[in-house]
């Protein structure tokens, strides 16, 4: 979601949302994984010492190889200036940004060694051309959304000893897919702890550790995760290999590159969550998505956290009843008269106001048919697009199948919800 999507949530729609997210909050929000119970799971799940032990004895192994290469004078190249000079497997790119200075090295996320991105703390192995990336380069802040992602799932295995799938980056932050035991679902009352858990870590500095595997290491380590391993066997060729990631207690099948270290990350957020199928595919699996965000000065972080707080903060300030918060909208003659309102009468039609006619949209439906749909703007906002209704049922439905979380945020589906037990 991004950030005009939710102002406009809140501006145009606050009442309706906040009484409407305090009704499916207080009344059909699942319970199975609330923040009752200790912060994090005791005991530790047993694949955390299966996998560091499996990563330590490789990691011995490739400490030794990497000793026994010859050390070779090669030559840097950086944009814009002279070269710089070095010895391959001990030179990293972290050493030259220090060298220039310490604040390049600390605004710095990633390398990229003749075009590839590179860890900081990773040597390099010949003459290359270097760049040294920030968060404000597109690259830099994947990266460093990526590495946040590894946070969150170090936190989610912490706190519940789930089995996760995949946690990349996307354009307003990072996400983590995963499959909480027995199938429980993940709550807002999840967020605070799930948040200081990732906190300690960043605090800890933890520091990403590289490590190449052979493809039945890769089964080994992760022979306890159904979803790993079904990645590994359909995207790993027989008799090759990929690399793994470490921070903390959390190993990863990831390519990378990554942060230096957790401690990079200044500001993280928990901002939503929702379902999801494994592969995207509704024959698989279930899963729960958590969605996060992140940046490297605790600054930048305010105009994103005041959305967020804008729909998360607002259940609790105001217990408005929904009909009545809706009356901004349309006089809605108590949800009767087969879907007759004073404005639209039957079978349901778009309408604005001069208040919201660049942003979210109201659509007034008949009794069958959910009342609210948030729709984000577009570039073509002034056409008067119609709009793909669904019944209550179908709605329903999907929200039981997970099918509303690619295309829904969590906020409008919980509105949604509520809205329906009215109608019902």
């Amino acid at each position: 979601m991004t950030h005009s999507t939710i102002n406009l949530a809140c501006r145009v729609y606050k009442p309706t949302l906040t009484s409407a997210l305090c009704r499916a909050h207080a009344t059909m929000a699942p319970k199975e994984a609330g923040s009752a119970g200790p912060l994090e799971i005791k005991p530790e799940p047993e694949y955390f010492a299966t996998r560091n032990a499996i990563f330590d004895k490789r990691k011995a192994e490739r400490e030794a190889w990497v000793a026994k290469q010859p050390r070779e004078d090669i030559e840097i190249t950086l944009p814009g200036g002279s070269p710089k000079h070095g010895k391959s497997w001990e030179t990293a790119p972290s050493a030259l940004a220090r060298e220039i200075s310490k604040s390049l090295l600390e605004r710095t996320v990633i390398a990229r060694v003749d075009g590839e991105l590179w860890d900081l703390d990773r040597p390099l192995e010949k003459s290359c051309k270097l760049e040294l990336l920030d968060f404000d380069h597109p690259e830099g802040k994947k990266v460093f959304w990526h590495s946040s992602a590894h946070i969150l799932g170090e936190a989610a295995e912490k706190r519940w000893g789930c089995s996760l799938c995949i946690g990349p980056p996307v354009d307003d932050g990072f996400y983590y897919e995963m499959a909480l035991p027995d199938q429980k679902a993940v709550t807002h009352e999840d967020y605070k702890p799930l948040k200081q858990i990732a906190e300690k870590a960043i605090k800890e500095k933890q520091p990403f550790e590289r490590l190449e595997l052979s493809k039945e290491e890769l089964l080994e380590m992760f022979a306890y995760n159904k979803y790993k391993k079904h990645i590994i066997n359909d995207k790993i060729p027989d008799g090759t290999s990929t690399t793994v990631y470490r921070c903390g207690p959390l190993i990863d099948l990831c390519r990378g590159p990554h942060v230096p270290n957790t401690g990079r990350i200044k500001a993280f957020e928990i901002m939503k969550n929702s379902a999801s199928y494994f592969l995207g595919d509704a024959k698989n699996d279930s899963l729960q998505r958590i969605y996060g965000v992140s940046f490297p000065d605790k600054k930048v972080s305010g105009p994103l956290q005041s959305s967020h707080d804008c729909l998360t903060t607002s259940c609790t300030r105001n217990s408005l009843r929904l009909h009545q918060s809706m009356s901004h909208c349309a006089h809605t003659n108590n949800f009767a008269g087969h879907g007759r309102t004073q404005e639209a009468v039957g079978g349901g039609r778009e309408t604005r106001s001069s208040q919201n006619r660049r942003g979210a949209r109201t659509l007034l439906l008949p009794p069958n048919v959910t009342w609210l749909c948030l729709l984000p703007p577009t570039r073509h906002d002034h056409l008067q697009r119609p709009a793909k209704l669904h019944s209550r049922r179908v709605l329903e439905a999907r929200l039981r199948r997970g099918q509303l979380a690619q295309h829904v945020q969590l906020g409008v589906v919980e509105a949604v919800r509520s809205l329906a037990a009215l109608q019902g």
